[in-house]
């Protein structure tokens, strides 16, 4: 099951890359999250700013994770580079 910390960061980063972090209120996120509480995002993250920065933290680990996983598998730098952007 989802958290609701998970579902607003779900949607705040879709919305985000969508229509710009300026463009998406808050609103929008936790009701897109379906949430009926308003201070969903306050309640989680603190601010809007925290909610901004706890998306890129995510996307980061992301990246971070999926380098280290074409890390593992490449022999070469080469490798490396190619299997990425493959």
């Amino acid at each position: 099951m989802t958290s609701t910390r998970d579902r607003l960061l779900d949607v705040a980063e879709q919305r985000f890359a969508r229509s710009g972090i300026a463009a998406v209120t808050t609103r929008e996120i936790v009701e897109a999250a379906g949430q009926r509480n308003t201070s969903a995002v306050s309640y989680h993250f603190g601010s809007r700013e925290g909610l901004v920065a706890a998306v890129v933290q995510r996307m980061e680990a992301d990246q971070l994770a999926l380098l280290e996983t074409l890390a593992e598998e490449a022999t070469t730098p080469t490798d490396l580079v190619r299997r990425q952007w493959a």
